[in-house]
Parts: structure tokens; sequence; C-alpha cells
């Protein structure tokens, strides 16, 4: 009969609009855990280089040019963290030609010292000499007196 058949499909739609409900229900579930997993994925993607890059800073302000630097990906941050790895690799290079450049200096210092203490010791032994051997010389030499021909040079020539 018709009210059976109406009571029926009434029962069906009840039933096809909770499971609907519920499909929708878990859809929405489905799309809100993918969308925090994506979220996550995306923030870590960002978040982890500019880590990277934030330690790779310090390292290098605090003179350790030796800590290594992976720059992946294409995108912003890995284009900083390739900067970073560039600016470190050649702060390296100039570090190590100003060390090269220190102790070329060291070394010029060492002889330079080694040359005036060699010559110190040379003009003591001559002023030693010297002094040894003064009042022979001194004895022994005439007097030195201006004879009538010494003349003194001309002041201004004509």
């Amino acid at each position: 009969t018709m009210a059976a058949q109406l009571a029926e499909s009434q029962a069906d739609t009840s039933t096809l609009a909770k499971a609907s409900q519920v499909l929708l229900g878990v859809g929405t579930l489905v799309a809100i855990a993918l969308g925090a997993l994506m979220g996550l994925t995306v923030t870590r993607s960002i978040v982890r280089p500019l880590q990277q890059g934030q330690q790779a800073a310090e390292s290098i302000a605090d003179g350790d040019l030796t800590h290594p630097i992976t720059a992946n990906g294409n995108d912003e941050t890995g284009q900083l963290l390739q900067a970073l790895s560039t600016m470190q690799s050649r702060l390296a290079t100039i570090v190590g030609n100003v060390r090269y450049s220190a102790e070329g200096v060291a070394t010029a210092s060492a002889e330079i010292a080694s040359g005036n203490n060699d010559l110190s010791a040379r003009t003591e032994q001559q002023a030693s000499a010297w002094s040894k051997h003064r009042h022979r010389w001194k004895n022994s030499a005439p007097p030195c007196r201006p004879t009538p021909k010494t003349r003194a040079p001309p002041t201004s020539w004509p």
C-alpha cells in the first residue's frame, strides 16, 4: 500500500540522510587531517632550512668555518643556504690567506731580529777592539796642525 511505501521511502531517505551526514563528517575530518599534515609539511620545509641557516650563521659568527652547510632545493631557503655556503668558503679562503701572510710577516720579523742581534754583536766587538787600541793610536799619531799651504775650500764658486 501506499502508506507503507511512503513510510518505507521515508525510512530509506532518513537512513540515506544519516549515511550522508556520517560520510560528510568523515570527509571533513579527513580533509582537516590532510590539511594539517600538508601545513606541517610545508612549515617544516621552510623552518628546517631556516634553522640550518641560522645555525650556520651563528657558527660563522663564532669563527667556525668548518660547519657543513647543505643547500637542497632551488627555493628561497635553498638559495639562502647556498649563499651562506659560498660566503663560508670565501671567508675560509680569506682567513687562510691572512694566516699565510701573517706567518710571512712573523718569519721576516724573526729574520730582522736575528740580523739586528748579529749587527749588535759585531758593533760591540768593533767597539771593544777600538777601545783596546785607542790608547795605542792616540799616543803614536802625530798631532794634526794646520800647515801654511792648507787653505779652506771656497764657499762659493765663481
